[in-house]
């Protein structure tokens, strides 16, 4: 896809550096076919509005949620060296960090043509890296359009007012001819994904509020010779394996 018909411009966008894009990015805010209605920097273009193209909606969209190859996840950590770590929440990386892999957000994109999702949260390495770490560009933004699914006809009908978004964007959010890109977190499984985290780690959870164990995850003990005659080396973490030694001596 982006080896034929590439326009101009894509190689400078390749070329661009990442400082230039940190320190310059707010002078290349203003669109053409925008208007700044009222306040100090009041500006109307005098340019028709044009939506991005195909490859150019498909490269923000890409930035925003993109596979990036197998996660890597964590060998060093003390408790289950040199074992991969237990508690990413996909196998395939993305483009953005997410807290210990878990990579529980979703994309949703709205333009002129339509509402999108891009499900991309359980998806798995779209392909592995060459020898010399890098992926392809072409195979990175065209798995990205595979995934995408179209859930509606035309612009999300959000208005482009308070409370809606910030009183400064109003001049540009979910206008005519724009981009909305909108991740969404899904909290419910951030929380079960952290839990499983601590509890892999040792860590005791705790009700402050009513001062007392949580019920159903306080009393967990694993049978250290049933793992042992069963399990590889590495099945259970080190914290698992002095736990009665360290909690439950006067027992």
């Amino acid at each position: 896809m982006l080896e034929k018909n590439l326009p101009p411009g894509f190689q400078d966008m390749l070329n661009f550096g990442l400082i230039d894009a940190l320190l310059g990015r707010r002078s290349r805010r203003f669109f053409m076919g925008a208007d700044i209605p009222d306040g100090v920097f009041a500006y109307e273009s005098c340019h028709k509005t044009i939506p991005l193209t195909d490859l150019e909606k498909m490269l923000v969209v890409s930035v925003c949620g993109g596979n990036t190859s197998w996660h890597h996840m964590i060998f060093r950590g003390a408790n289950y060296a040199p074992y991969l770590s237990n508690y990413s929440g996909a196998a395939g990386g993305r483009v953005f960090p997410s807290a210990a892999g878990f990579q529980t957000s979703q994309i949703f994109f709205t333009d002129d043509e339509g509402v999108y999702i891009l499900e991309m949260r359980d998806a798995p390495a779209f392909a592995a890296r060459a020898d010399n770490g890098s992926l392809s560009l072409d195979g990175f933004v065209e798995n990205v359009q595979k995934r995408i699914r179209k859930l509606q006809d035309g612009r999300l009908r959000i208005p482009s007012e308070v409370p809606f978004t910030e009183a400064h964007n109003t001049w540009v959010f979910n206008r005519l001819s724009t981009l909305l890109v909108i991740p969404v977190g899904d909290l419910s499984q951030h929380v079960l994904l952290n839990m499983c985290y601590m509890l892999k780690n040792g860590l005791v959870l705790y009700d402050d509020i009513n001062k007392r164990a949580i019920p159903g995850i306080g009393p967990h003990h694993i049978d250290l010779d049933f793992y042992d005659k069963f399990y590889n080396k590495g099945a259970y973490l080190r914290t698992h394996a002095t736990h009665f030694e360290r909690w439950h001596m006067d027992d």
